[in-house]
């Protein structure tokens, strides 16, 4: 199956509010967008969902086949969803690590009240990573056979 990296993008707008990175130029942006993508699609318990995964950054759509299909739409929303939750923590990852963030966190009295912003930042991240947890997790359980001898 094939999708557009635009659908995914397009999910990933949603989750974020950034007007900064919205008013680069439309091929900065994409070549930013493109590398977070293969970013967030990195780790192992992500790869390990697809039997088939091949991004063509040429066309700007990736080929790809779970190991648990259900059918084309909804193999088509759970990786839109998926790849669009790793690249807004992707996008949140270095706003959290930011050297301003770390200034503030060791600075004097009137730093301290900014910190925060960092332990809010600090907790949506955490809270992104587990909610895009708990979609591979509910996934595998709604969809893998519990008959099945796979692990």
């Amino acid at each position: 199956m094939n999708i557009s990296y635009e659908k995914v993008f397009d999910r990933y707008f949603g989750l974020i509010d950034d007007v900064k990175e919205l008013s680069l130029e439309e091929s900065d942006l994409y070549e930013i967008l493109t590398e977070r993508l293969h970013s967030a699609i990195s780790s192992p318990f992500i790869r390990k969902l697809f039997s088939t995964l091949k991004l063509d950054d040429e066309i700007q759509q990736f080929e790809f086949e779970l190991t648990t299909s259900v059918d084309e739409y909804s193999d088509e929303e759970f990786v839109i969803e998926l790849f669009s939750k790793g690249m807004a923590i992707k996008w949140l990852e270095p706003k959290v690590k930011s050297l301003g963030n770390t200034v503030r966190f060791f600075g004097g009295k009137e730093e301290k009240k900014l910190k925060d912003d960092y332990s809010l930042n600090k907790a949506l991240l955490k809270e992104m990573k587990i909610e895009q947890q708990k979609l591979i997790r509910d996934y595998g359980f709604a969809f893998k056979p519990y008959s099945s001898t796979e692990f």
